[in-house]
């Protein structure tokens, strides 16, 4: 930690003209262009209290767009929570080595949004509109994995995907909604801030015998 903290002091000291002058810069700056000059500029005027050179605009737009970062970070990994579980329940042809990624995946994408929720609890006043569009996102990745059976050895590839269009289209043959509950998709209930992620691979259906 020793060794951490003094570099973290020598690259302040070697780096603070480069930073001093990009405060104090006069020019123009479209974030746009240049993301990191514009940042340092807008942090110059604020430290400085020059509050009528600060480019609100673009400040309220970059605010935003930092915010719904941590939304759609739960959206996606929503999305790929519901994917994988429909992969797992439904996918002809799986592999054990295909089914133990998908686990693995599930596993993860729990973690990281429990994580997220913790770290922003207010999230939690979007968790209707994320468990809606998480739900049709992974849906719809499911029904183009299910369809291209990319997961399927290629040795019985076209044998498999023959068999499944005779069933009908995946779009079709897979529910509109989601049969699973949020806190089954997500193995706890992120609604209730006493609940917490104690499995990070339970599912909420017994899995097929492949």
């Amino acid at each position: 930690m020793h060794i951490i903290s003094a570099f973290h002091d020598q690259w302040k000291f070697d780096t603070r003209d480069s930073y001093r002058m990009l405060t104090r810069n006069h020019d123009t700056v479209d974030p746009s262009q240049d993301s990191f000059a514009w940042h340092l500029k807008q942090i110059g005027h604020l430290s400085r209290r020059e509050f009528d050179q600060i480019d609100l605009k673009s400040l309220i737009d970059e605010l935003t767009q930092d915010a719904n970062i941590h939304v759609f970070q739960c959206r996606s990994h929503y999305g790929d929570i519901v994917q994988h579980l429909i992969l797992l329940s439904t996918a002809p042809g799986a592999t054990a080595d295909a089914c133990i990624h998908w686990k693995q995946e599930i596993s993860f994408r729990r973690i990281q949004f429990q994580s997220i929720v913790r770290r922003n609890p207010s999230i939690r006043l979007f968790l209707p509109a994320i468990f809606k569009y998480g739900w049709l996102i992974g849906r719809m990745h499911a029904v183009m994995t299910l369809s291209s059976g990319d997961y399927i050895p290629h040795e019985i590839r076209q044998e498999v995907l023959t068999a499944e269009r005779v069933a009908g289209d995946w779009n079709e043959r897979l529910t509109s909604s989601c049969p699973w509950s949020p806190a089954e998709v997500l193995g706890y209930d992120a609604t209730d801030r006493s609940d917490a992620l104690t499995d990070s691979y339970a599912l909420p259906f017994a899995e097929p015998s492949r």
